[in-house]
Order: C-alpha cells, then structure tokens, then sequence
C-alpha cells in the first residue's frame, strides 16, 4: 500500500506545477502593461519637450 500512496504524490506536484506557472504567466502580464503606460508617458514628455524646444 505504501508505493500507490506515494504515487499519487507526485501527480499532485506534477498538477500544482502548472498552476503555479500559470500564475506567474498572469503576473508579468500586469507589470508589461504598466512598462507600456510608463514608456508611452515618457515618449510623450520627450514629444513635448522636443516640441518645446522646437518653437
């Protein structure tokens, strides 16, 4: 009884694996929407001040 006790162990390391990629596949996807707002804000002060300097 001992060895298929241990076998279903690992499966249930093998499922929490995937769960466990798949929220760290979530996270990133946050952070690369806040780097997008953060470079379009700095595109658009660079625009500004090249603008600025331009007149």
């Amino acid at each position: 009884p001992k060895a298929p006790v241990d076998a279903p162990e690992p499966q249930v390391e093998i499922v929490g694996a995937p769960t466990e990629s798949a929220a760290t596949v979530a996270e990133p996807a946050a952070p690369s929407r806040a780097w997008m707002f953060i470079a379009i804000g700095v595109l658009a002060l660079l625009a500004a001040g090249y603008f600025a300097l331009k007149q």
